[in-house]
């Protein structure tokens, strides 16, 4: 998406978590989980936005595991997890019977 030549957007964080929540939002998670990877590539710090968007479309396809996994992800990159963080990474739980 980023790499188009007739598109004259730099990537940023508030780009790359717009693109990942629209994914969210289409049901998209390996989209979502696909372009949160490439954020560091990009050399682009990623934010808990961006990673709730993420695990949001985890907990809609009930893949707990990679939402508790991104939380996991958050901490390691010293990225401040907030409420709706962790009521993501709940919410997928809940949705995948792990609560």
């Amino acid at each position: 998406l980023f790499r188009s030549p007739k598109l004259k957007i730099l990537p940023n964080v508030i780009a790359c978590s717009a693109v990942i929540s629209a994914c969210e939002n289409g049901n998209q998670w390996p989209e979502t989980l696909n372009l949160l990877g490439t954020i560091p590539r990009m050399k682009i710090k990623s934010d808990r936005i961006a990673y709730g968007a993420a695990m949001i479309a985890c907990g809609k396809s009930s893949l707990w595991n990679a939402a508790v996994g991104l939380v996991s992800d958050m901490h390691k990159l010293s990225i401040k997890a907030n409420a709706a963080s962790y009521n993501a990474g709940a919410s997928a739980c809940e949705k995948g019977v792990e609560w």
